[in-house]
């Protein structure tokens, strides 16, 4: 059976943005014991964009890709051609 931490670790490795550009961005939170629960996709686009009131809707109104562990590819337009190829050097990877 899994730690809590081997959890948060596993959910952080394989949640994330993919930008326009093709470039992956990862959560940087540290485990702590009392953030198990937290959504990753939020505190990567808050780091990201602290001053915007929902930065997870603005990553996907700029057209930024979110991948994640549970949810699959979640994005509010087409991926460009970036953002498939570089969904495409991970799925060899």
């Amino acid at each position: 059976m899994l730690t809590d931490r081997e959890i948060f670790d596993l959910r952080i490795s394989k949640q994330y943005y993919i930008d326009t550009y093709g470039k992956i961005h990862k959560c940087k939170v540290e485990f702590n014991g009392r953030n198990k629960d937290i959504s990753i996709h939020y505190e990567i686009a808050k780091a990201l964009y602290p001053k915007i009131e929902y930065p997870k809707d603005y990553l996907y109104e700029i057209g930024w890709l979110a991948i994640g562990s549970y949810t699959g590819k979640i994005c509010k337009y087409k991926p460009n051609q970036a953002q498939i190829n570089t969904i495409d050097e991970l799925d060899r990877s």
